[in-house]
């Protein structure tokens, strides 16, 4: 008897023991990594970090990764065909890159039982096969941080709650937020996006931005309790949050411009820098709206369609240049269209970036000119009366 009861008890410590390991196998976080310098890296980034302490591996897996060296990278990246692919590495060798960069990496510990973090690890390795590897990269739709939200949401889909809701934001308003020290970029960016990014978001439709999928674990739970457990930061660097002031560069070089045209218009001496001056703007606002135009119908980044800022980079504003005479209706048009493009930044349809407005005044400025310099005859306003030109 007392052999039957030692065999029980040995037993029930066994049982114990193996669940025990079983159930601590795997550690599964996310990483959240600091913005970088390079454009790629300018919102920063995202992984799913795997700690195996049985068989004592420590393995990251990055969704993140494309080959910079292809060919056609800048026109598969603009057209929206660039293959991304997910990749698993070593994380001491994963941090030591962002060590290098000076970039902080967060992590967030995630409550999984044994099961989810089988399952989890089950699906990241999948995702490694050669067939399932790669997808379409799209920079508001499907990037590293989105994907990484998408394992867990496909797994524990009826399990997992992100107190999806509207938020007062837009994609524009977070991407303009994470731009704040990149003038031009945060310019060219703005010009290059349609109405769709100015459409209020919820809060699933905020993780393409790996600090906003960090921000929302927080209040995400897992079968109604919460889902991470712990955070700490791996890899911190001091980094400003709340950078000084700074000149609006591209707003502050528009600004001045459109000083110095004026002045050359009503400068005798100076007509003809007045004239080249105006060239200038319109090629360069026919060149863009002709990209504007191309990326609506040829791109499959959808943030690019519906680009209503081709109200006022008219692709046919070269021909004002070659031929500017006889076209009193193309002018009248020209200001209806701006005028509908400033109407639709009131009401909210679609956002003219601040910097670019100095610019389009340019252009209200130079079709009213021509139209009055060329059809004397109709009524001038006022302030084109003392034009050397009349």
């Amino acid at each position: 008897m007392k052999n039957l009861f030692q065999i029980f008890f040995c037993s029930i410590i066994l049982i114990t023991s193996v669940s025990s390991v079983k159930a601590n196998t795997y550690r599964i976080s996310i990483l959240t990594c600091a913005q970088g310098e390079d454009l790629y890296a300018t919102f920063g980034h995202s992984a799913i970090r795997v700690t195996d302490s049985v068989h004592h591996s420590d393995i990251v897996y990055n969704y993140g990764t494309f080959n910079f060296n292809d060919p056609d990278f800048y026109v598969k990246f603009v057209k929206g065909d660039l293959l991304y692919f997910i990749e698993a590495c070593d994380f001491n060798s994963f941090l030591m890159l962002y060590a290098y960069e000076h970039r902080s990496v967060n992590e967030q510990v995630l409550a999984l039982d044994s099961t989810q973090q089988s399952q989890v690890v089950s699906y990241l390795n999948e995702n490694l096969l050669e067939q399932y590897k790669y997808y379409k990269y799209d920079f508001v739709n499907d990037n590293c941080a989105t994907r990484v939200y998408q394992v867990f949401k496909q797994l524990f889909e009826n399990q997992i709650d992100c107190k999806n809701k509207i938020i007062d934001k837009t994609h524009r308003s977070i991407l303009n937020e994470m731009l704040t020290q990149q003038d031009w970029t945060r310019l060219g960016i703005n010009l290059m996006l349609g109405k769709r990014v100015d459409q209020p978001i919820n809060t699933m439709q905020s993780f393409f931005i790996p600090k906003y999928l960090a921000l929302g674990l927080h209040s995400t739970s897992l079968n109604q309790k919460k889902i991470v457990i712990s955070e700490q930061n791996v890899l911190q660097f001091d980094e400003n949050s709340n950078p000084e002031s700074h000149l609006n560069q591209p707003l502050l070089v528009l600004f001045c411009l459109l000083i110095i045209m004026i002045c050359c218009y009503y400068n005798k001496k100076l007509y003809l820098v007045y004239k080249i001056m105006s060239s200038v703007y319109l090629i360069i606002s026919s060149f863009l709206g002709i990209v504007f135009l191309t990326m609506w119908f040829w791109s499959s980044h959808v943030a690019m369609h519906d680009n209503y800022n081709l109200l006022w980079a008219l692709p046919t504003n070269f021909w004002i240049v070659l031929k500017p005479k006889n076209k009193s209706k193309y002018y009248v048009l020209a200001l209806i269209l701006i005028a509908c493009s400033f109407l639709l930044h009131i009401l909210g349809v679609q956002r003219l970036p601040i910097e670019i407005i100095p610019f389009i005044i340019g252009l209200l400025f130079i079709y009213i000119s021509i139209f009055f310099f060329y059809f004397p005859n109709t009524e001038t306003p006022f302030f084109f009366i003392t034009s050397p030109a009349q």
